[in-house]
């Protein structure tokens, strides 16, 4: 026979036992998985991770391709029987790749209904990267959309758009069929968001793009489209005077990320390029049409050649003898000084560097110029 003190200590056992085991199960059960997302790179230890963006470039012209690098880590206890990554946003998915942070080979995403990526089962203490290229649409944005929503919480991290200036935002979001996430309709399944920004305004006299290469081939094609390219070519004439090109080698595909990818820029302010010192004379000497800048992933050199083609608007042919070239090799400043004209208009048959003038319309020209380096050019 139970006694009134008895029955107390009996109820409040089995208060501390439900509370244990509510705790118990909430500890389980209930706990997003520890999943690290984020934009940039992840070392093969996962002990290095890049924080901030990973648009690369960080500003692409409307309408071409910009290209993000994401990472993923599992640094919880647990394992996760699935993991995968969709995408929400304004843009067109142009392709993907992903791979284990230890791996070298690549497996492809599937684009054919937005951007899916099946990693398959995600262990702990393993990591994923990802590369994706997207199209950007015609019209971008000025207003926040898909953009980081605020403050960030254990499953939601990003970059916030700075709604003056022209952008497209992606929403990515990995997520597993495993774990357990509080909500109203109690479903399973885990999500993390890394919302991402890429800038637009490059302006008539600028464009870059990402030149996006699917490493699930077992080579990457030197005529991929998106190695070339130019700012507003189509609309050469009095109000755009100068246009600029370029065709990068094979070698540029996939820029690290952080890089500039493909940028080209010209016109009378084109990136602020003031004469080194000590070439007061080459720069004295560079006096037809405007500056044109060429960056190739962050300035970096190239074996095979970067072919630069230049329009200027009311330069005749005959007035082209040279091209002056400036370009850094570190922090210090060098002038290439190309005078040989092509033997055709293929371009070079050996390794020097040379150049070709097209006449044009109007008593316009076309210069073509292939060198190894990028840098500023100009005519003389």
């Amino acid at each position: 026979m139970f006694t009134r003190g008895r029955s107390l200590r009996v109820a409040t056992a089995l208060v501390i036992a439900t509370t244990l085991l509510a705790s118990s199960l909430a500890t389980t059960f209930g706990a997003v998985a520890n999943v690290a997302v984020g934009g940039g790179n992840i070392s093969s230890d996962l002990l290095t991770r890049e924080s901030g963006t990973g648009a690369t470039p960080t500003k692409v012209s409307p309408d071409n391709v910009a290209g993000f690098y994401l990472y993923a880590v599992n640094d919880d206890s647990a394992n996760l029987s699935t993991f995968f990554l969709t995408a929400t946003t304004t843009a067109t998915p142009y392709g993907a790749y992903w791979k284990h942070a230890s791996d070298t080979s690549w497996t492809a995403c599937d684009i054919s209904n937005g951007l899916k990526c099946t990693f398959g089962a995600f262990n702990s203490n393993t990591g994923i990267q990802v590369v994706a290229a997207f199209r950007l649409p015609k019209t971008t944005s000025t207003a926040a959309t898909n953009c980081f929503p605020g403050t960030a919480t254990a499953t939601s991290h990003g970059i916030a758009a700075d709604a003056s200036r022209g952008h497209v935002c992606v929403d990515f979001q990995f997520a597993s069929n495993s774990g357990y996430v509080v909500g109203k309709n109690k479903s399973r399944g885990d999500a993390y968001h890394w919302y991402d920004v890429v800038y637009t305004d490059t302006g008539a006299d600028q464009a870059a793009q990402f030149p996006f290469c699917d490493l699930s081939a077992s080579t990457c094609a030197s005529s991929n489209s998106l190695l070339a390219i130019n700012d507003l070519k189509t609309n050469f004439g009095k109000n755009n005077p100068q246009w600029t090109q370029v065709v990068a080698p094979a070698a540029a595909l996939n820029s690290p990320h952080a890089s500039t990818g493909l940028n080209v820029a010209d016109g009378t302010d084109t990136a602020g390029f003031v004469c080194p010192t000590g070439f007061s004379t080459e720069c004295a000497n560079a006096i037809l049409g405007q500056w044109s800048q060429v960056d190739v992933n962050s300035g970096g050199t190239f074996s095979a050649f970067i072919q630069i083609d230049i329009g200027v608007y009311g330069v005749g042919a005959n007035k082209i003898s040279t091209v002056y070239h400036f370009y850094k090799v570190g922090t210090d400043w060098n002038v290439e000084v190309i005078d040989t004209k092509c033997s055709t208009s293929s371009g070079p048959t050996g390794s020097s560097p040379c150049f070709w003038v097209t006449s044009l319309a109007g008593n316009s020209s076309q210069v073509s110029i292939w060198t190894h380096f990028n840098g500023n050019f100009r005519l003389g």
